[in-house]
């Protein structure tokens, strides 16, 4: 009795070359070329090794994963500078820094409430020399100028303006009479990268007869190009 089989219409077709394969090998079986079931099993084993090759990238039956539902395990050749590129351009042209919440600082720990101070309140340095507070900022490229609103005195010093311990311009704070919300500023600061940076100000120096204090009421970073 010879057992006649009819395909399934609704099954996806079947390249040529693969129905040609699976033809030669059931014939090879029924020659006894392929003697046993397992040698059969083996040879197909071979065949399904190789044919992933087609659908992989590159592959003459590459598979789109496009419209479908879930995540891939893959990145599916997603770049990581197009990655970059989307969060660079959702980064902020003005940045408000809280000169109260720093990310660490070195003798720069008072905080006094006034009312004669925008937000009512300053951040000052215990008047040593080299006394430090820092920002971590992620920081979109480009040329930007900082803007500073500080406190002046006979007794203030000399802040330096820092991105990534290198120092970008200097301000200074001293006056013979007290100066509320003065607005001082660096421009043209050139950031290179794109990322988070470390904006530092530092009382490294002073002017004659003065002394190391610095005191900060608002910082705002303003990319001009």
């Amino acid at each position: 009795m010879t057992l006649k089989t009819t395909r399934d219409p609704t099954l996806p077709s079947v390249p040529p070359e693969e129905e040609k394969d699976d033809f030669e090998r059931i014939t090879r079986y029924r020659k006894g070329e392929l003697t046993t079931l397992k040698e059969l099993q083996e040879s197909v084993y071979d065949d399904l090794v190789d044919h992933h090759e087609l659908h992989e990238s590159g592959g003459s039956g590459e598979i789109s994963i496009a419209d479908l539902a879930g995540l891939a395990t893959d990145d599916q050749h997603v770049l990581d500078t197009e990655v970059l590129a989307v969060i660079a351009s959702c980064l902020p042209w003005d940045i408000d820094v809280n000169p109260l919440m720093p990310a660490n600082m070195t003798n720069w720990s008072n905080l006094v409430v006034n009312s004669l101070a925008v937000n009512n309140a300053i951040k000052q340095s215990s008047g040593d020399q080299n006394a430090l507070i820092y920002w971590q900022i992620p920081i979109h490229a480009g040329t930007w100028t900082f803007y500073g609103c500080f406190y002046t005195s006979n007794v203030s010093g000399i802040v330096s303006v820092q991105i990534d311990d290198v120092e970008v311009g200097t301000i200074d704070l001293y006056s013979v009479s007290p100066v509320w919300n003065y607005l001082g500023q660096v421009a043209s600061i050139i950031i290179a990268t794109t990322g988070l940076h470390k904006l530092t100000l530092k009382m490294a120096t002073k002017g004659s007869g003065s002394s190391y204090y610095g005191t900060i009421m608002s910082i705002k970073l303003l990319r001009v190009t």
